[in-house]
């Protein structure tokens, strides 16, 4: 998934400087603008995107590991007391 993002960034800054379009004058700024405004807000909501999933992920991994380790305890207590029987 970062790749993406990687490549597209990589993509348009090695396009701007081969093109040789890194020197703007006035007009050209204005006229480029609006491709340039929505590239930028691709990659925010690819970056927002990114965030809130890897943040999901996480609390997803937590916890599962603590439903799993609360799990083993459970078995552990139940065999303790079956074996005590």
């Amino acid at each position: 998934m970062n790749l993406a993002l990687v490549k597209l960034t990589t993509r348009s800054e090695n396009y701007r400087v081969q093109a040789g379009s890194h020197v703007y004058d006035a007009t050209e700024i204005f006229r480029t603008l609006p491709q340039h405004k929505k590239e930028c807000f691709i990659k925010l909501a690819f970056y927002l995107f990114s965030f809130f999933y890897y943040l999901y992920r996480y609390v997803f991994i937590i916890q599962y590991r603590n439903a799993c380790m609360l799990t083993a305890s459970l078995c552990r207590m139940i065999i303790a007391l079956v074996s005590e029987s």
